[in-house]
């Protein structure tokens, strides 16, 4: 129960920015009004943030929230204006507690890829442009989760599902600043510990387009 409700409100975090409104049909536009962003069939994002929530699930266990570092750069290609893919990489830090004095932590490189949806912002109108991001991301161990005296854990690659999403408004030219959401839900081990390997994060940060 306690996962369902983590990852419910994660997705809400994430997608309530997308829907919370309808789009401006064109006949309700201020008259002179511009896009927020011009269609561009390649554009790069990055990301810098915390892992508000990140800890360990799986086999009845789960192990303490550790907040973690979280920053990357994401490229998406889009087929039409709205519609398109993407891929990222993103240097991440994960940790848990293990006892009270004691916490682990090791690093990765997640590569997060999908399916990229954007649109003129839900929330802000003609000043912004939200992007939802849906796919999967695969997991690679840059380190094994370690602490000053204890036993370390062998880090794994792992697989999981990826959904994240942004708000940019445009500053200058091809430059945007905004901010972004993020769940990742692990469905292999992340370690092997044999109890609460599984990954659970949602994440919020800054994000700039260009």
């Amino acid at each position: 129960m306690r996962r369902l409700f983590l990852i419910g409100l994660g997705v809400l975090l994430v997608s309530a920015p997308i829907f919370a409104d309808e789009e401006t049909s064109p006949a309700e536009e201020p008259a002179g009004a511009a896009p927020a962003n011009e269609y561009r069939p390649i554009t790069l994002g990055a990301y810098v943030g915390a892992n508000i929530l990140s800890s360990f699930i799986g086999n009845g266990g789960t192990t303490t929230n550790r907040i973690g570092f979280d920053g990357g750069l994401d490229l998406q290609a889009y087929f039409v204006e709205q519609v398109g893919v993407f891929v990222g990489g993103h240097f991440v830090t994960r940790g848990f507690r293990l006892v009270s004095t004691e916490t682990s932590s090791a690093s990765f490189l997640d590569v997060p890829f999908g399916l990229a949806f954007r649109r003129t912002s839900a929330l802000f109108k003609d000043s912004a442009e939200d992007t939802l991001l849906i796919g999967g991301y695969v997991s690679l161990p840059l380190s094994d989760f370690k602490t000053p005296t204890l036993t370390s854990h062998t880090a794994s690659t792992s697989f999981g599902l990826n959904l994240g999403a942004k708000t940019l408004f445009k500053v200058s030219g091809n430059f945007s600043l905004g901010f972004g959401t993020w769940v990742r839900f692990g469905l292999t081990k992340s370690m092997t510990t044999g109890t609460a390997d599984k990954l659970l994060e949602i994440g919020i940060g800054l994000a700039a387009g260009f």
